[in-house]
């Protein structure tokens, strides 16, 4: 059986835990894609935080979307880059 109560305090833990560092979290999602070679290394760093519930989350609700919206523009820079060269 699964102990629903003890799984969702370890939810509100984890995301109490993010956000209260999600400045670096955002910090880590920023330099991920900025060093990617390319825009598929960018997209998958990018997926890495999107993709993760949790992460999201804490993302949206500290006002850090920002991070994810720069990401996105690295990588279209990055594929546009590409496309050029």
């Amino acid at each position: 059986a699964v102990n629903l109560r003890g799984s969702l305090r370890a939810r509100e833990f984890v995301q109490a835990a993010l956000s209260f560092r999600i400045d670096e979290v955002a910090g880590l999602l920023t330099s991920a894609v900025a060093s990617a070679a390319d825009s598929a290394s960018a997209r998958q760093a990018l997926a890495v935080f999107e993709t993760n519930p949790a992460i999201l989350r804490a993302l949206t609700n500290g006002g850090k979307t920002s991070a994810i919206a720069t990401a996105k523009t690295r990588i279209a820079k990055l594929a546009a880059d590409a496309k050029a060269a």
